[in-house]
């Protein structure tokens, strides 16, 4: 019934691009997922660039993190791993889960992200991949979401009255190769060749935000970002993913977000701290829900060693975390829950396990 090489394909291909309308930002980051994504009044390490520019308003001396692998996989996908590797290899297993599970989205995804980040300062490059097949059960259809990306960024800061006001921009370019799709039965029945099918552009993007932070107990910051200014708009090039063989057109725009957050951080005891966040994530798109746009976290890092994190994704899931640093290696988990529901108002939970490793000094 179902194409074993076409499915394998489309889950597995090393180069792929995400999703039919979705709309989704440039990158998320693990550790603030498993915060609930609520990072833009936290504004603190590698990850402040991802959610606002005046993050890199620090003392920062010279941290370069040369190696950061982190893998993503959906809990239907996790699912048919195990059932991978219980049968010895045997795919029908994994055909079998996708066609008996309608409407459980299989994903897997991989990036790396090295950086580095001085005072006032932080450039990066980024290289992620990521795909996603869900079978509908109202049709049969498969949704297919993928993408490929490769970029590099880079975010100044300034901090003014002592560190109480800080100001950040950043600008990006990024290569994306992405394919939104719907198949029939009969065409994925016949196998997929997604090569010739990835629209391919090149964008180039802005970023901007400020943290005040009250000089007081528990220092409450408030963060406000605006990321991709004026959306992030492709040009149709074939750089790195497609060549001749690319469909023509291009992605769709990053469209603009604006973001507000509202932080506390508590300290408990020597080497013991706490964040505790709430935000209102794309506080101007009127087309959402509004519950759907608010996010809330806390992380307790005890001694910069290990952090423990959770938090609430998008008014209705629950997220989780445990990060361990020794010695600039660190390790990182993460779980969160999200709606992948390709168009408007539709909604398909799905929960998301991650898994990070880094090496940085």
């Amino acid at each position: 019934m179902f194409s074993k090489r076409g499915f394998v394909t489309l889950l597995l291909v090393s180069v792929a691009a995400q999703g039919q309308t979705r709309d989704r930002p440039f990158f998320q980051a693990s550790r603030a997922l498993a915060m609930g994504d609520a990072f833009t009044a936290y504004g603190e390490g590698f990850e402040a660039v991802y959610y606002n520019p005046a993050g890199v308003a620090r003392k920062n001396k010279l941290n370069v993190k040369y190696l950061d692998v982190e893998g993503v996989v959906s809990a239907a996908m996790l699912s048919a791993m195990k059932d991978y590797v219980s049968s010895l290899g045997r795919l029908s297993g994994v055909v079998d889960l996708a066609v008996a599970n309608a409407d459980k989205p299989f994903a897997l995804g991989l990036g790396i992200f090295p950086q580095v980040l001085i005072k006032n300062f932080s450039i990066g490059f980024l290289a992620r991949t990521y795909t996603e097949a869900t079978v509908r059960s109202s049709d049969s259809n498969l949704e297919s979401f993928s993408f490929a990306d490769a970029a590099v960024y880079a975010h100044v800061g300034t901090a003014l009255f002592g560190g109480v006001l800080k100001l950040g921009v950043g600008a990006k370019a990024l290569n994306r190769a992405e394919l939104n799709r719907t198949y029939t039965p009969a065409a994925y029945n016949a196998g997929l060749s997604l090569g010739s099918q990835w629209k391919e552009g090149i964008a180039f993007g802005f970023d901007a935000g400020l943290l005040l932070t009250a000089p007081i107990a528990l220092l409450p910051a408030l963060g406000i970002s605006v990321l991709d200014i004026g959306n992030t708009k492709f040009l149709e090039r074939r750089i790195l993913f497609t060549g001749s063989n690319g469909t023509p057109g291009t992605p769709p725009a990053i469209k603009q977000r604006v973001n507000a957050g509202f932080a506390l951080n508590p300290k408990h005891g020597r080497g013991i701290r706490s964040v505790i966040s709430v935000e209102i994530k794309d506080i101007l798109n009127t087309t959402k829900n509004y519950t759907q746009r608010i996010h809330a976290g806390y992380e307790l890092g005890i001694r910069d060693i290990v952090f423990l994190r959770a938090g609430w994704n998008e008014g209705r899931y629950w997220t989780a975390g445990l990060g361990i640093k020794i010695i600039g290696v660190g390790l990182e988990f993460a779980t969160y829950g999200e709606n992948v529901a390709f168009t408007g108002n539709a909604r398909r939970d799905d929960r998301k396990y991650v898994g990070r490793y880094y090496l940085n000094f």
